[in-house]
């Protein structure tokens, strides 16, 4: 027997010892933050370290069950909201923050339009409504209004909104006649979402007796009989659709301008721009978008009416038309030279304003004759002659000259 018990407990001693079973040292979420919206449902992966450790379990919990639960690593969406979901073994612990968000529908594309109503001289109400869908509280609406003529950008602004009514703004800064603006509205919504539309604006805006032209320069105006003058001369350097008129100084420049629309100060001189207006070429007067819109350069016949209107009596002869004794009741009670002032009996107040040579190019009479273009070619003229009236002493006169003479424009229209 004791031989026995000898041999086995040789043989425990030759037994290997068996593997140790390693332990849990770490757990991470695969990611820590994660954004739901309610609803889903998704599934939190877990490394451990070592990833052969053995002999563990998990625990998992939500800090705010309202917001989401957890079961073994799944988590359930229930309301917006924020919760930290926590895996635990032991001391051994990891947390990942999940957000929530509401499961909004998919808005409906907003389709945008523009409405603009003229308040003052300088002013309009702009709306922008949503001809489809509709706006939302959040929503960022930007606005741009352009001047279309001069290409500058007269308001630019952005606004969020606050309620699903219309978007109503004023803007200001506009010039008072017949400009056309350009409106650009860009409506972004929180969830990335954009509509824009573009709109074109004619800001219109009369006043009895006043008239601007399309850079916001402003004239009086006077009704005689049938008819309705301006009583400034026109100084304005562009078309009334935006188009430059172009500004010639020299010489050889100017007499070249035959298909250019072009203008002038009197002896290249500004200080005659302020006092007299611009002198134009027959490309620029002859044009019929050199006057303020509705506004046109007078036709030869408008010239012969408004002789008529005052009590004259046409005349004609080899060398035009004319009116005797009434120049006085048409000239300003100031500016003429040599004592030649006028009565201005219907306030018209023309002024001596001169007139650049067709022929050369130089400038003439200015303080003593008022030269003014139709925009009447002579009928039959083998030259292609123009039909211009002119004020002296005592006359209203026509006189027929080439499109390369710079004369001023004084606009006229029909009486309402």
């Amino acid at each position: 027997m004791a031989v026995m018990a000898v041999a086995a407990v040789g043989l425990n001693a030759c037994k290997p010892d068996e593997p140790v079973k390693p332990s849990l040292k770490g757990l991470d979420f695969e990611s820590t933050e994660v954004e739901l919206t309610v609803g889903d449902v998704y599934v939190l992966k877990v490394t451990v370290t070592p990833s052969d450790a053995e002999g563990y379990s998990l625990l998992w919990g939500s800090s705010d069950e309202a917001v989401a639960t957890v079961n073994d690593g799944t988590v359930t969406a229930l309301s917006a909201g924020e919760t930290d979901i926590t895996v635990s073994s032991g001391d051994i612990s990891a947390v990942c923050k999940v957000a929530v968000k509401e499961n909004i529908p998919p808005r409906e594309e907003v389709v945008l339009e523009i409405g603009t109503v003229a308040l003052s001289a300088a002013e309009a109400e702009l709306t922008v409504s949503a001809a489809s869908g509709e706006f939302m509280p959040e929503d960022t609406l930007r606005i741009k209004v352009t001047n279309t003529f001069n290409k500058e950008d007269v308001q630019e602004f952005e606004a969020v909104i606050s309620s699903e009514k219309d978007f109503v703004e004023t803007i200001s800064g506009l010039i008072p006649a017949h400009v056309v603006y350009s409106i650009e509205a860009a409506l972004s919504t929180p969830q990335g979402k954009m509509s824009t539309v573009s709109s074109e604006y004619e800001h219109v805006w009369d006043e009895e007796g006043v008239v601007y032209d399309c850079e916001g320069n402003v004239y009086t105006s006077v009704v005689v009989e049938n008819q309705e003058w301006l009583v400034e001369n026109l100084h304005v350097g562009m078309l009334n659709d935006g188009t430059p008129v172009e500004f010639l100084m020299g010489t050889d420049e100017w007499l070249a301008a035959t298909e250019t629309p072009a203008w002038c100060y009197y002896g290249n001189n500004a200080d005659n721009g302020d006092k007299y207006g611009y002198l134009y070429n027959f490309s620029a007067a002859g044009s019929d978008r050199l006057c303020p819109v509705g506004w046109r350069t007078p036709t030869h016949e408008d010239w012969q009416n408004l002789g008529i209107a005052v009590g004259g009596t046409l005349y004609s002869d080899e060398w035009g038309d004319y009116f005797s004794m009434i120049g006085i009741y048409l000239k300003a009670t100031e500016g003429w030279e040599d004592g030649k002032n006028g009565q201005d009996t219907f306030g018209l107040s023309f002024l001596p304003g001169g007139c650049r040579n067709a022929l050369d190019g130089t400038f003439n009479l200015a303080g003593s004759t008022a030269y003014m273009w139709s925009s009447s070619p002579v009928a039959d003229s083998q030259a292609g002659e123009i039909n211009v009236w002119y004020i002296t002493n005592w006359n209203l006169s026509n006189i027929r000259v080439t499109g390369t003479g710079g004369f001023s424009v004084r606009c006229v229209r029909d009486a309402r």
